[in-house]
C-alpha cells in the first residue's frame, strides 16, 4: 500500500531514497485506472484512513472527464503555459505538446503531432500555436482546421485529487493525482 511505501522510505534514515520528499508531496493512485469513481474514492479514503499524513487536512475529488473525438472541441490542441502564460510549458513541462486523437482528411486517419515548443527557449504561445497549426494544412473531413487552446497551470490545492473518467465507460483512465500536477484532460 502506500502507507507501506511511505513508511519504508521513512524508516530508511540516511537513505537517499526520498531525500527531496516526493514520496511525501506527490501522490499517485494507479490502482484506480478501469475502477469506478466510487471504487477510486474508496480506496483513496481507505489509504488516507491508514496514513492520515497523506491528506492532513482531507481530500476533495475533482472528476473531470476525458475529451472525447466526438466533443465539440476535438479539433483543439492543448497548450499548457507557464505561469504567466506567455511561454508553452508542455504537460509534462518538457515544452512537448500532443494531440490525443488520430486527425482525419480525405478518408484517412493521420498522427499528428507532438510538437517540441521548446527548442533551447520555451516558445511563446503564439507561436507554438503557428508552429503546430502550419504542420498541419487544410480542414478536416468535418470542415474543421485545427485550433490552439491556451491552457494556464491552475493554482495548485494540496487537498483536492482530479480524477480523470472516460464518459463512455465510466471508468478512470488516468492516475488520481493531486490538483497542483494535474494540468489536462487531453
Amino acid at each position: 500500500s502506500l502507507a507501506e511505501l511511505g513508511n519504508m522510505l521513512r524508516d530508511n534514515e540516511g537513505s537517499a531514497l526520498d531525500e527531496r520528499g516526493l514520496f511525501e508531496t506527490h501522490k499517485y493512485f494507479p490502482e484506480c485506472i478501469r475502477l469506478s469513481v466510487d471504487q477510486c474514492e474508496d480506496l483513496i479514503e481507505q489509504e488516507i484512513g491508514e496514513n492520515p499524513d497523506l491528506f492532513p487536512g482531507g481530500v476533495v475529488f475533482d472528476v473531470r472527464s476525458k475529451r472525447q473525438i466526438t466533443d465539440d472541441t476535438y479539433n483543439y490542441v492543448v497548450l499548457v503555459t507557464n505561469d504567466t502564460g506567455e511561454h508553452v510549458t508542455g504537460r509534462l513541462g518538457d515544452g512537448v505538446v500532443e494531440y490525443p486523437f488520430l486527425w482525419r482528411k480525405d478518408g484517412v486517419e493521420v498522427q499528428i503531432g507532438p510538437w517540441d515548443c521548446d527548442v533551447g527557449t520555451p516558445l511563446t504561445t503564439w507561436e507554438c500555436c503557428a508552429f503546430v497549426k502550419a504542420s498541419v494544412s487544410g480542414v478536416d473531413e468535418n470542415g474543421r482546421e485545427l485550433e490552439c487552446y491556451i491552457q494556464p497551470p491552475e493554482t495548485p490545492e494540496n487537498s483536492k485529487l482530479v480524477i480523470v473518467v472516460d464518459p463512455t465507460t465510466g471508468t478512470i483512465v488516468e492516475d488520481a493525482i493531486p490538483h497542483a500536477l494535474s494540468s489536462s484532460t487531453q
